[in-house]
């Protein structure tokens, strides 16, 4: 049975603190606000996507890059240039934000006394970049 003192420095039932780290322990509002927000990057992409694989430029774009690259060229650096590109402008910028703080992103951190810093950041930005560099390995199109 769970003993519903508090611990030290909180005056939360114990049983509340131990459930904290768990979805289902959430409020039911917070999980669908949270499930739904973090479907929007996909859906917008999906979206983007689908509306420029229509258009005329996204048919001049494909004529462009079959006209100027190989199959190979376009599977192995377009496909990992633009993947690293997304990769690294979203990782930066929310880098930014845990490096800067400013005071409006306060509200939406999930652990406000916990800080990376300057030190800590370049050791990950080397050992992401080392990992991309050294494990990438493009695949040779069949045809």
């Amino acid at each position: 049975m769970v003993s519903p003192s508090p611990t030290k420095g909180s005056t939360e039932p114990q049983a509340k603190i131990k459930s904290a780290g768990y979805r289902w322990a959430e409020k039911v509002e917070t999980r669908l606000n949270t499930g739904l927000r973090s479907l929007t990057p996909m859906v917008l992409a999906i979206a983007f996507t689908a509306g420029f694989n229509n258009s005329p430029t996204g048919r001049t774009f494909y004529e462009w890059l079959n006209a100027n690259y190989t199959p190979f060229q376009i599977n192995a650096w377009w496909s990992w240039g633009v993947t690293a590109l997304v990769y690294w402008v979203g990782g930066l910028a929310y880098m930014a934000v845990d490096l800067l703080q400013p005071r409006w992103a306060a509200k939406y951190k999930i652990q406000p006394s916990a800080t990376v810093g300057w030190k800590e950041y370049k050791k990950i930005l080397l050992v992401v970049a080392r990992n991309q560099v050294c494990f990438f390995r493009p695949e040779c199109p069949t045809s």
